[in-house]
């Protein structure tokens, strides 16, 4: 089955929010990007999915 949507959950805490994940039956996949700003994961149909800290206060800065 083809990708059809990608979602980014935004995540204060990166590895508090990665546990529930993973108990909710997400996979972490073995390549990790950015491991401090975006965690990446698969559903239990092998949809990617993030968690990120994007958007919250402990996200990187922003650029102006």
């Amino acid at each position: 089955m083809p990708q059809q949507c990608h979602l980014d959950f935004k995540a204060a805490d990166l590895d508090a929010e990665e546990l529930p994940a993973i108990a909710a039956g997400a996979t972490k996949t073995a390549v990790q990007p950015h491991p401090a700003v975006f965690r990446v994961f698969l559903d239990p149909a092998g949809h990617p999915f993030c968690l990120t800290t994007y958007g919250t206060k402990a996200g990187p800065p922003q650029s102006r």
